[in-house]
């Protein structure tokens, strides 16, 4: 089921005047791309934007029907005056409607064109490229100064990116297919073989990235589709005709992350236990074999602390928490937005200034921002409207006791680190003994003292099991002290946005501004907090 699938959206550019004899090959140069996706991101849905202009949009809407891509229409103005813009009306009206009728969404952008069409086809040509992907481009390569036309699409997207600093860092493609006009008379032009280009663009993002993004939305999808095909709630809410997507992503974010730190909680105490039934385990044999079976208990217990260490602080189960997450208040901060009549996309600002490896991110806000605009009622919340929003973060951040978990933090941290170094003494002392023994070496260190041995063995597991268990209790966030800022300080800007919007016209710019200026510093913070975690996830002091 990939209705409710995080899409990839492809935009269509190109020249009206194809030449016939070229149609066929062009055709399968644009299914080429279509098969290629489907077939290597199998759970995720592919979306064509084209205005069904004659030729290129055409060309590129009918292999998209024939091959079951998805396909919104974007019109650049009032649909009769756009039709009779067409070169050759009766040829090609059928087929327009017959393709607009397949269009799952067709949009119509407010452009006067009774004052000029050619801002109309601009903005239109911008908003395809911005909504999309990658951007497909039917062109002959050459660069003319019209405006709205294929030349300035593609240029507008490849260097319009670099200039942009809300997209250097994001993630987009252009194919081109070189394309001849009906107009050119040069041969030599029609030998190309129709090949794709393929131009990445965005900072640190070539190919190999690129599709490592896909690749993710692609497993998400997967995961999405698995967890309506099972009896749960979510899918209730994807059988509900009434739910938009927007709230169905904020849902299944919401629930995987904490369906996801649970697991992750779980997985840790089953870690600690195991590693205690190993302390026990392994005493029980040294007590029957000889010293080298208390070197191997050693050994063991470092190897325990080391797998506790690398699967669990480093693996996938803390990113997938942590990343459904901040997908999750970001679809927040987009829900407000859009009750406030906000046309921005949260993924303009989200995890804007940090690492690329964070872009995936981006790209799937995008793309699910763009398909629904609908403002809905969160089920943690009392309503629908933007104040609901402020009053329920002001409820929560007021509500987070996180200073009163800090003093315990710190508390178990002191004794945390004292159980640790205790146990790692003991440790050192059993390995001076044993060394001592094998190479009868006598030192006085060692037999100075009437010492138990197999009981140091065996306290030095304890402590070092207790010293894990306070660690995993009481030290779940490395950078608990940065949170408490983070909190305090959203606290203060929701208060503040709260006070500034008392009497403030809901339909006027100032309402807008203080909506977008609070969404921006809050997904700031939780961008804040996706990295925090990321970087600084839950670690046992094994240094």
């Amino acid at each position: 089921m990939k209705e409710y699938s995080i899409p990839i959206i492809f935009g269509i550019t190109g020249h009206r005047d194809l030449r016939k004899k070229d149609i066929p090959d062009l055709k399968n140069s644009v299914a080429s791309i279509f098969k290629e996706y489907k077939k290597r991101y199998p759970n995720t849905k592919l979306i064509l934007i084209s205005a069904l202009a004659e030729g290129a949009d055409m060309l590129a809407a009918r292999v998209a029907k024939d091959l079951g891509v998805e396909l919104h229409v974007y019109l650049p103005y009032e649909e009769e005056a756009y039709l009779n813009s067409f070169l050759d009306r009766a040829k090609n009206e059928k087929e327009y409607f017959e393709l607009k009728n397949y269009a799952t969404k067709v949009e119509v952008l407010d452009c006067d064109y009774t004052k000029g069409t050619t801002i109309c086809y601009e903005n239109l040509g911008k908003k395809i490229a911005d909504d999309s992907n990658i951007l497909i481009a039917l062109w002959d390569r050459k660069v003319i100064n019209s405006k709205g036309g294929t030349s300035a699409v593609v240029m507008y997207q490849k260097e319009g990116f670099k200039e942009n600093r809300f997209d250097a860092m994001d993630g987009n493609a252009i194919f081109i297919i070189t394309t001849p006009r009906e107009k050119d008379k040069d041969d030599k032009q029609s030998k190309n073989n129709f090949e794709v280009e393929k131009i990445y663009l965005g900072n640190h993002i070539k190919e190999k990235e690129f599709n490592e993004m896909l690749k993710n939305i692609d497993e998400i999808n997967r995961k999405i589709a698995k967890s309506i095909n099972t009896k749960d709630s979510t899918k209730k809410d994807s059988n509900n005709s009434n739910i938009g997507k927007l709230e169905f992503w904020m849902n299944y974010f919401s629930k995987n992350a904490k369906s996801k730190q649970k697991i992750f909680k779980r997985c840790s105490v089953a870690i600690l236990l195991l590693t205690f039934a190993a302390f026990l385990s392994l005493q029980l044999v040294a007590y029957f074999k000889d010293d080298i079976y208390r070197f191997y208990y050693i050994v063991g217990v470092l190897l325990a602390f080391l797998i506790y260490f690398i699967v669990m602080k480093s693996g996938k189960l803390q990113n997938d928490f942590v990343y459904s997450r901040g997908l999750a208040e970001a679809l927040r901060v987009q829900n407000a937005y859009n009750g406030a009549g906000i046309k921005d996309s949260t993924a303009r600002y989200y995890l804007k200034d940090h690492h690329h490896k964070f872009t995936w991110l981006r790209f799937a806000l995008k793309n699910m921002t763009t398909l629904d605009k609908k403002p809905f009622k969160p089920r943690y919340s009392k309503g629908d409207k933007p104040e609901d929003w402020i009053n329920g973060q002001i409820e929560y951040f007021q509500n987070s006791g996180l200073r009163p978990r800090y003093n315990k933090l710190r508390f178990g941290k002191v004794i945390q680190n004292a159980l640790y170094i205790s146990g790692v003494i003991i440790l050192i002392a059993i390995i001076i003994q044993k060394i001592d023994s094998f190479y009868n070496l006598n030192l006085s260190i060692v037999h100075k003292y009437n010492v138990n041995w197999d009981f140091l063995v065996f306290y030095s597991g304890i402590l070092l099991f207790a010293a894990a268990f306070i660690g995993e209790k009481y030290l779940k966030i490395a950078g608990y002290e940065e949170e408490i800022y983070n909190f305090e300080n959203m606290l203060s800007h929701f208060k503040d946005a709260k006070d500034r919007l008392e009497g403030v016209d809901k339909n006027s710019k100032d309402y807008q501004t203080i909506i977008k200026d609070l969404g921006e510093k809050a997904l700031q913070e939780n961008g804040n907090w996706v990295v925090l975690h990321d970087k600084k996830r839950v670690k046992p002091s094994l240094k």
